[in-house]
């Protein structure tokens, strides 16, 4: 099972490009760019969603150098999502409203978004 997540993940950082989509490396030292967090207001589970940013606020610094994010992913077919997710500033500037995303809503409220 373990296997088939990293492939699903690698598939779909190959894929998204060819969709139009920018690659979803960021620009430096070919690091995915990934966020991990938790979805608040849609009981989506296990699925995947293309959308884009819409607005990313309430950054607030928490501790140890994370910030803490609230986000909305627009979807086609769910509206905007709102993501909530914590992130290390110094080594990963927050979601920009029209970066085009992957969501990833796992069991639960988890979830992840690949830049």
């Amino acid at each position: 099972m373990k296997n088939f997540k990293w492939t699903s993940l690698i598939l779909a950082i190959a894929v998204l490009p060819l969709m139009g989509f920018p690659s979803v490396q960021p620009e430096t030292d070919g690091i995915v760019d990934i966020f991990s967090g938790t979805i608040d207001n849609s009981k989506l589970q296990n699925s995947v969603f293309l959308g884009y940013i819409v607005y990313d606020r309430n950054c607030k610094s928490i501790e140890n150098g994370l910030t803490r994010c609230d986000t909305g992913v627009k979807t086609e077919d769910n509206g905007v999502i709102n993501f909530n997710y914590t992130h290390k500033m110094s080594e990963q500037a927050c979601l920009l409203g029209g970066d085009k995303v992957l969501l990833k809503v796992k069991k639960g409220r988890n979830a992840y978004i690949i830049r």
